[in-house]
């Protein structure tokens, strides 16, 4: 007789412990498009779509044709819905004022806290539209809908 209260309040337990997870996650949507920036595309640059209401962010990287996903969670599942604030930036490293691609070795050094950011990186697009306040980038994802968002940016 046992048997059946024990198991039944394991089973309990378990779907509470399975459910946590999907509680604790906003659910989000399919959130893609283009940059370009005078009217080329970009390549490797990082769009940033900062939720005005949940505090939840997303993020994706243009790929060579300057196309991007977004991912909150898993992998291009998308941005939660409602208003957004976008930040786009191309970071190279700079040394010296020679620019190249990053390296292991410049990550590395951006965490040691005694790193001067601004003379190791440099943002390959104007600066404003790193500063989700000045970019001037705003998206409203919509339940539903194809929330395909391109940006040219400009000069």
């Amino acid at each position: 007789m046992r048997v059946v209260p024990v198991s039944c309040l394991l089973l309990f337990v378990g779907s509470l412990l399975g459910c946590s997870d999907s509680v604790s996650r906003a659910e989000v949507f399919p959130v893609s498009g283009t940059v370009k920036y005078n009217g080329a595309p970009v390549a490797d640059a990082t769009v940033t779509f900062s939720s005005t209401v949940s505090g939840r962010g997303a993020s994706g990287q243009t790929n060579a044709q300057g196309e991007y996903k977004l991912t909150t969670f898993d992998s291009d599942d998308g941005a939660v819905a409602g208003d957004h604030l976008v930040t786009i930036v191309k970071l190279l490293a700079s040394d010296g004022g020679a620019k190249r691609e990053m390296t292991k070795d410049d990550l590395a050094k951006m965490q040691n806290p005694t790193a001067e950011f601004g003379k190791l990186l440099k943002d390959q697009l104007p600066e404003k539209y790193a500063d989700p306040k000045k970019s001037g980038l705003k998206r409203t994802v919509v339940k539903g809908e194809a929330n395909s968002f391109n940006f040219d940016l400009k000069d």
